[in-house]
Formats: C-alpha cells, structure tokens, sequence
C-alpha cells in the first residue's frame, strides 16, 4: 500500500509545479526530464518575528501591474506585468544575492527584476527595493532538464544599506563538513497547507534535518526510474552539488518558493531551494538544495566576473 501511495505521488510530481516567475512565462513544453517540482514552500513553519533571518530576501517582477487583468492574459504577455513575488534570495554582500538559476532563467529581461530586503512581508512599504543589474546563472544549468547547477548570483544597482533588519549571510568554505542529521533551518513564503494553496504574507521559519547523501539518493533514484520504467537507462537525480532534506508529515517544503536559503546551527547558508516531491503525507521524496560548498569557488568567480563586467560597461 505504501508503495502504491509513493507511485501516485510521483505521477503528481509530473504536473511540474512551476514558480512564480515561470508561471508568468510563455508556456513550454516538458519532458520527462522536467518532471521534479520546483520551487518548493513550507509546510508546518511558525512566523518569523520582524528583524529574524536579515539576509532573507525575495524576487519581485517589474513592469505593468497585473491586478487589473486576467491571469490567462498575464501570462501571454509576462514581460508587461508585475509580480508581487517570484522566488527567495540571500543576501551574501553589498551588491550581491544567490538565487535558484530557474527563478531567473525566463525570457525576461534583467531589468524588470528588483530584489526587495529588510522586511518578512510581503508588499511591507517600508521595505528596501533594489533593480537587479546582472544575473550569473552557472553555465551548465540546463532549463527544462534535471535540476542540476541550478544556482545564480544576483548583482544589484547600488549598494545594499545594511542595518538592523538588513545582513549578508555567511557562506561556508569549500571543505566544510556538514554531519548528517545535522539541524537547519529554512525559510521563505509558501503554502501553509498540503491542498488549498493558501500563501502566507509573512516569511515562514521550519526547522529540518540533513539527510544523508546515499540514502537521499537511493530513494529519489528508484522512485524516479520507477515512474520512467526504464530499468536500461537509469537516471541519477541526486548529484554531489545538492544536499538533501529529511521531510516529515509535520514539517517539509511544498509548491513554490526556490531560491530562499538553507542556514547551519553555525550561521553558514549551506544550500539554496531548489526542488522536492510532491507535498503530502504519503510521499517519502526529500526536499533538496544545491550544496553551497560545492559552488562557493563558482560564486566568488561570478562575483569578480560580474565587477568586472561594471568596470567595463559602467
């Protein structure tokens, strides 16, 4: 029975439950490849006081507002609407943010993000808005397929005031050792139950587990070449960029907000949200995360990339 309800539940992964941002884009077609859902949300997380979590941020788009038209118009013409939000962020200095690769990957121009700190409101006045100036998404990133290298740095215009309610996050060196079982916690704005989509205005906080690699990878592999049924060409989900997340009935990520970050005990972001299992009881799918350690060289090189790129084109 058990593995009956596991079968079903990856059938409803196939739907692939897009973001925010990608919602908003001109429809494409999937392939069985693009079959995990992305942009996961919290499930059974407690509210986060004003102040907590200062490096949280969130991707908003830019344009014309869409409250006044159809969402079926909306998303024939995304690049002329707004979006209240798209995807969570972290604030890693003063001009730069990391993000989910898929949050900023749509057929829009870097413009029409703003990136919007200081606040775990959503649609807070009183919040600091910043328009994004570069993106760097990893160059092995592949949209529409499995969700590797999905990770981007942001750069913004200006530089990011800090203050109380304002902080970059610490990333942790390449060799940094994370224990399995080890405790994090995420957050980001998301449903707050499995069905009726209801999404919070205010950030949400969850405690999770580390889980460990091997066994994160048996269980997507098997779940995930069950539903191919091609025993001849086995797929590998989980590769040593990610790390995976111990869900519960209790607490775990569902439909909809990548990007947001992973923090240790230590005060280190150690992964970005990235994608999971259909949410709900019966599915045993972990939530995953890129694995920061196994991009901090790529991060640091963006970073220089794209001060580079200001020097020349600034």
């Amino acid at each position: 029975m058990r593995k009956k309800q596991m079968k079903i539940c990856l059938v409803i992964v196939i739907l692939f439950i897009r973001s925010e941002s990608e919602a908003a884009a001109t429809a494409t077609t999937t392939t069985p490849a693009a079959t995990v859902a992305r942009d996961k949300r919290i499930i059974g997380g407690v509210e986060a006081a004003d102040s907590w979590h200062p490096y949280q941020a969130y991707l908003r788009r830019n344009g014309w507002s869409n409250k006044w038209f159809p969402g079926w118009f909306v998303s024939w013409y995304p690049t002329w609407f707004a979006s209240d939000y798209c995807c969570g962020a972290s604030i890693i200095s003063e001009r730069y943010l990391l993000t989910a690769a898929h949050c900023v990957s749509v057929n829009v121009n870097v413009g029409d993000f703003e990136v919007v700190v200081g606040t775990n409101e959503i649609g807070d006045p009183y919040a600091w808005i910043y328009v994004a100036e570069y993106f760097a998404i990893h160059s092995d990133y592949e949209r529409g397929g499995l969700p590797e290298n999905d990770i981007a740095v942001i750069r913004v215009q200006g530089s990011i005031q800090f203050n109380d309610r304002v902080q970059p996050i610490r990333l942790p060196p390449a060799d940094y050792e994370i224990p399995d079982e080890s405790l994090v916690t995420v957050t980001g704005w998301g449903s707050l139950q499995i069905e009726g989509g209801i999404k919070p205005s205010r950030l949400q906080m969850a405690r999770m587990k580390v889980q460990n690699h091997e066994k994160c990878t048996d269980i997507w592999d098997s779940a995930y070449n069950e539903f191919l049924a091609n025993p001849y060409n086995m797929v590998s989900v989980i590769k040593d960029g990610m790390i995976c997340l111990e869900r519960t009935t209790a607490e775990q990520m569902c439909d909809g907000d990548s990007g947001s970050p992973v923090v240790d005990e230590d005060g280190y972001q150690i992964g970005i949200i990235t994608f999971g299992g259909e949410c709900g009881p019966y599915n045993d799918l972990p939530d995953v995360a890129m694995r920061i350690t196994h991009y901090v060289d790529w991060i640091m090189a963006s970073m220089q990339i794209l001060e580079f790129a200001q020097v020349f084109t600034g």
